[in-house]
């Protein structure tokens, strides 16, 4: 199974890694993209859960606009090459808007 988990904050690094590992050892292609927030991606490298990282930080609201832009195009584009069996996120309007795009069932005729 391929799965997608986005991180966009530092507590969702705590609420998946045990998740990852898991589904990891269960032979599960497991595929996580985060966002440079706080100490996300110091997290990530502390709990060696690889990742890609997809957005830097925001400055400002046009900032957070263009990050979140940027964020979604880019997951967007890997949701399309990976082509998940299910992608998950906490409060990651990403995922809800990338995954009727990149499932399985969407292009499978």
């Amino acid at each position: 199974m391929n799965v997608i988990i986005t991180i966009q904050h530092p507590a969702h690094v705590h609420f998946y890694r045990h998740v990852i590992t898991s589904l990891s050892s269960d032979g599960h292609d497991v595929h996580v993209f985060a966002r440079d927030k706080d100490i996300a991606l110091d997290l990530l490298e502390h709990y060696d859960i690889e990742h890609t990282v997809l957005a830097g930080k925001a400055d400002s609201l046009t900032g957070l606009a263009r990050v979140q832009a940027t964020y979604e195009a880019r997951l967007l584009h890997e949701a399309m090459r990976i082509r998940p069996d299910v992608m998950t996120a906490i409060g990651g309007v990403a995922v809800s808007h990338v995954a009727p795009w990149s499932a399985r069932e969407a292009w499978s005729g």
